[in-house]
């Protein structure tokens, strides 16, 4: 129990000390036969104190510690995740090429799977995955398939390609497939240019620099849906472009071409080539 301090002072011509007793709380008197009594019980009650004091603090320094080490621990995690993060979200290039042949589906854009999709001669992987690009031009140093370097490039897959860019200005924003000195070509299942661009041009300068996009359906802008008036606004484009006797090639005698109100399909140069074949359909 502790001592009470008013109950327990001593004047020096007192023989006793007071204090509380615990039973009762009944005031009892102890003979003071040893003269350093008061100052030995005194003694007792703040070494007390400090026990306590020093264990609360132990315990306090082991909460803040254990805090300290499992904030540091989580700083840790949190870093480690977004570096990985960060390491995942690079481009999607040669090197990293094999992600496109698993049937999965990969984002390319800012927040995506990959930063940007940069792909150049020599390239050897299926295009079996369901891509959707969502930012980043359509140029040779932004989202580009690039006949470039020593081989050509040609591409084949039973994958899919979205272009749904979510750009203020969507022309300008999509994919570029170039002939830049040697042969490109994308030949896959489906191709959808529902908002952005999707460009297919030759080198230019080039004979051998051709350039290709082959699928079994193509479709340019988006449709209304049912019951709904269909926007006039221009947003999705398929432009098809040569500057050299290499040429552009669009479809196949396999592919459907499907022009909805939202989309427009620009040919330029003579030498550009939309197979007779090709069955394209217009909806506006």
């Amino acid at each position: 129990m502790p001592w009470n301090m008013q109950d327990s002072r001593c004047k020096k011509d007192e023989l006793a000390c007071h204090s509380l007793s615990p039973a009762g709380n009944q005031a009892k008197t102890e003979e003071r036969s040893n003269p350093n009594y008061f100052a030995f019980v005194k003694f007792t009650s703040v070494k007390v104190s400090n026990n306590a004091l020093n264990f609360l603090l132990a315990q306090y320094r082991a909460i803040f510690k254990r805090a300290y080490v499992k904030g540091l621990a989580s700083a840790v995690l949190l870093t480690a995740g977004l570096a990985a993060a960060q390491a995942q979200a690079a481009d999607l290039n040669n090197a990293s090429g094999s992600a496109l042949e698993a049937e999965e589906a990969i984002t390319i854009g800012s927040g995506g799977d990959f930063d940007k999709i940069q792909i150049s001669g020599g390239f050897t992987n299926d295009w079996n995955a369901d891509v959707t690009i969502t930012s980043g031009a359509a140029s040779s140093a932004g989202n580009a398939i690039l006949g470039s370097g020593s081989d050509n490039v040609a591409i084949t897959g039973t994958g899919s390609l979205t272009i749904a860019v979510t750009e203020t200005t969507p022309s300008g924003n999509g994919l570029l497939i170039v002939g830049d000195g040697k042969s490109a070509s994308l030949t896959l299942d489906k191709v959808d240019v529902q908002r952005g661009e999707l460009q297919v041009a030759d080198s230019g300068s080039n004979s051998s620099g051709a350039a290709s996009l082959v699928a079994t359906s193509i479709t340019i802008g988006q449709a209304a849906a049912e019951g709904e008036k269909a926007t006039t606004t221009r947003e999705a484009y398929l432009t098809v472009k040569t500057d050299s006797d290499a040429g552009s090639t669009l479809g196949n005698d396999q592919s459907t071409i499907t022009v909805n109100k939202t989309g427009q399909l620009t040919l330029t140069a003579a030498s550009t080539h939309l197979r007779r074949s090709s069955c394209v359909r217009s909806h506006f």
